[in-house]
């Protein structure tokens, strides 16, 4: 602190001592690393039986659609779990995004497919009116995450008889994704 002259006139200082927040974090970081490290293992076992099954060739069609949508999303899950213990590891760090050129349109299907099953449990319709190929260059996996959750989110929050629609369409330079519902919706600011 200085003086209305300029001089030096003392000093303040304040603390906090936050040992316990770091062990809880440190906590934190040790049980998601632990858990997904412990998923790993089963979850190798379901995709190496999958892979069995598939590879079987006794199966008819609908069975191997149906064993083909299994296994794409314990693949899908295998990714979540490693991104889960990656993210534990790397708490501070950035995220790094693996920049590819996809279809879009193909993402945006898959995504669909994987839903379906829920929506049909739930009564709620689901649709798409996508765009395809669509290409762009951006992280499929991280690209897919946001997909699911849009469509999961519109299905959990939509009544038995409602409808979900998801569009893809080239819009300009760009690609515009639209998830759309009959459900309860959300306040503009949300």
């Amino acid at each position: 602190v200085y003086d209305g002259t300029g001089a030096f006139s003392g000093a303040a200082m304040a603390y906090s001592d936050i040992t316990d927040l770091m062990r809880s974090i440190q906590t934190r970081d040790g049980f998601l690393a632990s858990v997904s490290h412990e998923l790993r293992t089963p979850l190798a076992s379901v995709i190496g039986y999958l892979e069995l099954l598939a590879d079987h060739g006794g199966l008819d069609a609908e069975a191997s659609r149906q064993v083909e949508v299994v296994r794409r999303n314990a693949g899908r899950l295998r990714y979540l779990v490693s991104d889960l213990l990656e993210s534990a590891q790397h708490r501070a760090g950035p995220v790094d995004l693996v920049r590819e050129r996809v279809d879009l349109g193909a993402i945006v299907q898959e995504a669909l497919l994987a839903a379906l099953p829920d929506a049909r449990a739930a009564g709620v319709d689901l649709d798409g009116d996508l765009a395809s190929p669509l290409l762009a260059d951006v992280d499929a996996d991280r690209m897919r995450q946001v997909v699911d959750n849009l469509i999961s989110n519109g299905v959990k929050y939509t009544d038995a008889g409602g409808h979900v629609t998801v569009t893809l369409a080239p819009h300009d330079a760009c690609a515009v994704l639209g998830v759309s519902d009959t459900g309860i919706g959300m306040s503009e600011d949300d």
